[in-house]
């Protein structure tokens, strides 16, 4: 990580900022849950966010579901802010939330767009470049989709690699948990 680089948690007013100028711009409106729910989760403690600072400006953030019984940190939310993709970013601040998760003794999961799922040539490539950037950032990518609010996910998970089986287990229960 660059000297003038520093990682945190948020706090409850940042994450609402972010997700006013940032997330909702950053992902499709029927991915996007309401600021409502995500602070109630907050204040619950089953959900938090840290951003990666450049010269004290957001150059990332990450929104995260705490789920307790599995030691899982769903990722729920990534992105690097407009302006600062493709200069590394993404993979730095992605490698210090493994190391989080590690320190924390949890698991990273995710959940991205299938590609398979998608009739739109330019969409598709991008969910395809998506799940290349999160192999490449040493994250597994599993057998097991999802649907979700009609939306068609691949799951993904950091650490020692798991069967589909164990892999379907967990974000089931991951479900059960937030839901």
């Amino acid at each position: 990580m660059r000297d003038s680089m520093l990682i945190r948690k948020l706090v409850k007013e940042e994450i609402s900022q972010i997700y006013g100028e940032h997330l909702v711009y950053d992902f499709p409106k029927g991915e996007v849950k309401p600021l409502h729910v995500i602070l109630d989760a907050y204040d619950k403690e089953k959900y938090f966010a840290y951003g990666m600072f450049e010269q004290g400006q957001l150059a990332a953030y990450a929104f995260l579901m705490n789920i307790q019984p599995e030691k899982i940190y769903l990722l729920d939310y990534f992105a690097v802010v407009r302006g600062m993709r493709t200069s590394g970013y993404g993979s730095v601040f992605l490698k210090e939330l493994q190391q989080i998760c590690n320190k924390d003794g949890r698991r990273l999961v995710l959940e991205v767009e299938n590609p398979d799922y998608e009739d739109d040539s330019d969409l598709r490539e991008m969910m395809k470049k998506r799940i290349t950037f999160y192999k490449k950032n040493e994250i597994l990518v599993s057998d097991v989709t999802c649907n979700f609010y009609d939306n068609e996910y691949r799951i993904l998970y950091a650490g020692t690699p798991l069967d589909n089986k164990s892999v379907y287990e967990k974000i089931m229960n991951c479900y059960m948990y937030v839901f």
